[in-house]
């Protein structure tokens, strides 16, 4: 696991890098699936699973069931909002824009959902007025 750490801090640019930018770029390129990329993303399988194990109630909680449940609408939202923003080259060039894109993505994320579950617990509630005669 501390190895797999350590490649991930590499990856992110966390610590120093011990391979030269196109071993790096081989690495985690998108395009050709890099290892380390893939093992990144395994590992943080493998840490959400203990984490699961070790703490059940956490995945569970509302606020990610909700993105859950919506799952492919919180995708799509997201990939609509990440490509504006990408595209706003003056705001993503700071760190405060890039942190600010990362916010607006996440928000952007939870508000379709949280429409969506409002509308079903609405469905569901005049279904119940339905059934019971009113």
């Amino acid at each position: 696991v501390s190895v797999g750490l350590a490649l991930m801090a590499v990856r992110h640019g966390w610590l120093p890098s011990p391979f030269t930018p196109t071993q790096l770029g081989f690495l985690v390129g998108k395009r050709t699936l890099g290892p380390l990329r893939l093992f990144d993303f395994l590992l943080l399988v493998f840490l959400l699973g203990l984490l699961g194990r070790r703490f059940p109630r956490l995945l569970s909680w509302e606020p990610l069931a909700v993105l859950g449940r919506h799952s492919l609408t919180v995708f799509v939202t997201q990939t609509v909002l990440l490509l504006v923003l990408l595209s706003q080259d003056a705001m993503m060039s700071t760190q405060l824009g890039a942190w600010s894109g990362t916010a607006i993505a996440i928000a952007g994320g939870y508000v379709p959902a949280l429409w969506l579950d409002y509308r079903r617990s609405r469905v569901s509630d005049r279904q119940a007025t339905l059934a019971r005669g009113g």
